[in-house]
């Protein structure tokens, strides 16, 4: 089982609202809402990453160049 850790956030009130709102209308908990909100921006955030890096890094490479590499 994951463990759960409790944190505290300060968030603006315009937030807090909007989340208060959503998770009536959901019927969802606030938390469940603010920890899969997280997990999705963390996808967008791992995704510019790797942009970031395939950009200013050197080479990069095809699938089928990969595929031949893991095959030597």
């Amino acid at each position: 089982m994951t463990q759960v850790k409790k944190i505290t956030v300060t968030l603006p009130e315009g937030l807090v609202l909007g989340l208060n709102d959503f998770s009536k209308e959901l019927g969802r908990s606030k938390s469940g809402l603010i920890k899969e909100a997280i997990e999705y921006y963390f996808d967008i955030l791992d995704l510019k990453i790797a942009e970031h890096r395939a950009s200013t890094k050197g080479k990069t490479y095809t699938l089928d160049e990969v595929k031949a590499l893991i095959n030597e």
